[in-house]
C-alpha cells in the first residue's frame, strides 16, 4: 500500500480520476481494464452502486498493482470504513464529512470532499483534506480555478461533473490537480463498447502528459 503522500502524487502526475458507476461487475472489471489500457490509472468506483464493496474489493484484488483503485459517493464514515475493509486507496465524497476526512487521514487515506465554495473548502481544509472536488464543474469555468486560489493558495482542486475532451485541457492549464472524469470517457461501457473506452482513454492520457511534471 502506498503511503497517502505518494497517492496523492499519483493522482497529481495521472490528471484524471475515471469514474465508473454501474451494478455489473464484469462491465466494472472490463471497464477498469480498457481505461488502464487506455493509461488511465486511477479510477473511482461510486458506492450508489449495489454490492459496491464487493465490486470493489474484486477490482482491488485484480487491478490493485496496475492502478490507484478508490471509492466514491462516501456519505459517512461507516461507508468509508466499509471502502477502506474492501480496499479503497482514496475517498470521494458528495459534500464536506469531518468524520469521513479524519478516518481517511486515520488511515492514510486521501480525501477529496465535495465543495461548490470558498467556504466549504476552507472548512475541509480544516478538517484535514489537501484537495477538494468541484462539483459540478459544468457550473463553473476554468478561472474559478485562480479565483479561488488567490486567497487559499495551498488550496488543491479536483473540478468533476461536466469534464469531457473538448474542456480538459482547459482545466488542467487553470492548475486544476486532477480532474474527475465519468460519462464522457466510459460512456461506451454501457453498451459493451469497451474499446470505445480504451480509445478515450488514450485520447485523455494525451492530454494529460501535456502537463506531466
Amino acid at each position: 500500500m502506498l503511503r497517502k503522500s505518494k497517492k496523492l502524487d499519483f493522482v497529481e502526475k495521472e490528471k484524471i480520476i475515471a469514474i465508473i458507476r454501474t451494478d455489473d461487475f464484469s462491465v466494472a472489471e472490463n471497464c477498469t481494464s480498457s481505461l488502464i489500457e487506455g493509461g488511465v490509472k486511477c479510477i473511482e468506483l461510486t458506492f450508489t452502486c449495489r454490492f459496491a464493496h464487493s465490486m470493489l474489493e474484486r477490482l482491488a484484488q485484480k487491478f490493485g498493482n496496475d492502478a490507484l483503485i478508490g471509492a466514491g459517493t462516501i456519505l459517512d464514515s461507516e461507508t468509508a470504513r466499509i471502502a477502506l475493509l474492501s480496499g479503497a486507496e482514496f475517498f470521494v465524497t458528495p459534500s464536506v464529512n469531518e468524520e469521513v476526512i479524519k478516518l481517511g487521514n486515520r488511515y492514510g487515506v486521501p480525501t477529496f470532499p465535495g465543495v461548490s465554495s470558498a467556504t466549504e473548502a476552507v472548512k475541509a481544509m480544516e478538517y484535514g483534506a489537501e484537495a477538494v472536488k468541484l462539483f459540478p464543474a459544468s457550473s463553473f469555468l476554468p478561472r474559478v480555478i485562480g479565483e479561488l486560489k488567490a486567497p487559499l493558495p495551498s488550496l488543491e482542486i479536483v473540478p468533476t461533473g461536466g469534464v469531457d475532451l473538448a474542456n480538459f485541457r482547459d482545466w488542467l492549464k487553470a492548475g486544476a490537480f486532477a480532474c474527475g472524469v465519468g460519462g464522457s470517457l466510459v460512456r461506451g461501457a454501457k453498451s459493451g463498447d469497451f474499446l470505445s473506452v480504451k480509445k478515450q482513454a488514450a485520447q485523455f492520457r494525451l492530454i494529460a502528459d501535456e502537463f506531466a511534471k
